[in-house]
Order: structure tokens, then sequence, then C-alpha cells
């Protein structure tokens, strides 16, 4: 087994480490200080293609393979592990549940502009009642789960029969998009 790295990932792993070493590094500590969000890194990674990195090139990505993406992750947490949080919500909390569960219809209207950076992914996720529902009195086993792919359309998945009662609940999930340009 060959372990040793293709040369897209190579490619990769020098763009990022320098993107991250020279638009990163100078200013983390200040947004850190400040606690201000990264805006310009966030839309310079857009452009370059780090947001929709493994991502197929008809959605506005860059068709890398998982390693690739590790390696981009990996390359941006060496200078700013909240940059490299940021795009890798982007891309697994936003994206790819969009990516593998989508139609083509949502895939145009939220990964395309998620891979190009112009809006950001997240993942809210909610399980009713578990703060104010004491564990001896939580209800009954959900059969669903629902997955909210936009803000129109819901799909419900099966969820694995679960024998704690703590993950008996019903569990929602929306993938949410926040516009990031232009700055608030």
């Amino acid at each position: 087994m060959d372990l040793a790295l293709t040369y897209e990932q190579l490619a990769v792993k020098q763009l990022v480490r320098d993107f991250a070493e020279k638009e990163v590094a100078p200013v983390a500590e200040q947004l850190d200080e400040r606690e201000e969000f990264p805006y310009d890194i966030v839309r310079k990674m857009g452009e370059l293609g780090l947001l929709g990195l493994p991502f197929a090139e008809e959605y506005g990505g860059g068709g890398a393979d998982a390693v690739a993406y590790a390696i981009a992750v990996e390359e941006l947490a060496r200078v700013d592990s909240s940059v490299a949080i940021t795009m890798a919500a982007n891309i697994s909390l936003g994206g790819q549940p969009i990516n593998l569960f989508g139609s083509e219809e949502q895939k145009q209207r939220w990964l395309v502009p998620l891979a190009q950076g112009k809006i950001l992914g997240a993942l809210g996720l909610t399980e009713p009642g578990v703060v104010l529902i004491p564990p001896r009195r939580l209800p009954v086993p959900s059969a669903t789960a629902t997955v909210g792919l936009s803000t129109a359309t819901k799909r419900s998945l099966p969820t694995p029969a679960r024998t704690s009662p703590a993950w008996s609940m019903s569990t929602s999930a929306a993938v949410i998009s926040v516009p990031t340009w232009p700055r608030p």
C-alpha cells in the first residue's frame, strides 16, 4: 500500500500552507483578541476554492479527495484553528448534507454558493425537551429524524432503535446559510 501523497494532494498542501502563512498568521492573534470573525479570510478562501474543495466541479467545488480535504484543514489549523473549523463546518456540516442528499435544484441553489464562499453553511441541531424533560420522563422513542435541506424542503430519515432513554427523543437538523458578503 503506497501512502505517499499524490501530486494533487501535495499541491493542495502547499497552496493552503502558503495561504495560511501569508493571509491568516499575520492577523490570527488580533482576530482572537478582538473576537472578530475573519470575513476577509473567508472571502479569500472562497476565491481560492477552499470552501468547496471536496465537492464536484459541476457544483463549484474542486473535486478533491478526502485526504486533500483533511490536509487543507490540517494546514489551516497549524496557524489558526478557528479559520480551520470555519472551513470544515462549511464543507462537512453545511455542504455535505446537501451534496449527499439534496436534489439537483437544492445543489444548484445552495451547494454552488457554499462552494464558492458566497454563503457559509452550518448545522443547527436540536433535541426537543432535552433540557426541560428529566431523564425519567423521556418520551417514547421516535421513529424518524427530520433533516431540513432548505427552509422549504424537509425529508424524514429513519433513525436506528436505541435502548438508552437519553437517545429516545426526536431530533431535528437544518442547514443554515449565512450570506458572508457584504460584511455586516
